[in-house]
């Protein structure tokens, strides 16, 4: 049986196209040109991909008030994965990267984003911002790329420069996970990408979750 979905806004961005926010089965949910980008089952996604994940504390000699885990979220869309990080973490500070102004409008609108206090929400190209970062000397615990526009990572994504910039920005007892779709020709595009996240990280371990791929590295 179909459920009519409910279409409560569309809006048109110049960076991710049609942006619809759609009410069906009892909850929110955001789609760009028709995938599911927050929401509905990217939940149990991401609920699933973050069961076994343990935050490990910062290594680096700091005053015990300062030594919360500090999370980086590239791609932060709707914020589905803020939630459940909060939900099982509630004490970390998170940094969320959005690089569409419009999709974190939506995501204080719908999602209450700007009412968490301990998420910082940053408007900015990932790429950049992880660049920049080799200049700040903070070290992330945990960071999660999730970067995609439509169905597609942006090649930069994959660029050996970027993947050491991320390196670069995670604590020596961190972790990165990569999100990575895995049907169709999407699986040779996740064989390829992990070989060349091999050449950069030491340790990669995989774990499939429904139709994608989280793919942990570690320093």
């Amino acid at each position: 049986m179909w459920i009519k979905k409910q279409l409560l806004e569309e809006i048109v961005s110049p960076i991710n196209g049609r942006i619809q926010v759609v009410h069906q089965l009892g909850s929110v949910r955001i789609e760009v040109g028709g995938l599911l980008q927050s929401g509905g089952v990217l939940t149990q996604i991401w609920k699933k991909g973050l069961k076994n994940v343990q935050i490990p504390l910062p290594t680096v000699d700091l005053p015990k008030a300062d030594k919360a885990q500090n999370v980086l979220i590239l791609g932060l869309g709707g914020g589905t994965v803020v939630k459940l990080i909060l939900q099982k973490w509630p004490q970390v500070k998170i940094t969320g990267i959005e690089i569409d102004p419009l999709m974190v409008k939506l995501a204080k609108k719908y999602f209450d984003l700007g009412q968490i206090s301990n998420l910082k929400i940053i408007t900015s190209d990932a790429i950049k911002f992880v660049k920049d970062y080799a200049l700040q000397p903070t070290l992330y615990n945990l960071i999660i790329v999730d970067l995609y526009l439509g169905d597609q990572i942006p090649t930069d994504v994959k660029s050996r420069k970027f993947l050491t910039a991320i390196k670069r920005a995670i604590d020596k007892n961190g972790l990165v996970i990569f999100n990575h779709l895995f049907y169709g020709s999407k699986k040779k595009e996740a064989e390829e990408f992990i070989r060349r996240l091999e050449k950069v990280f030491p340790r990669i371990t995989l774990q499939r979750v429904f139709s994608n791929l989280m793919i942990h590295c570690r320093p």
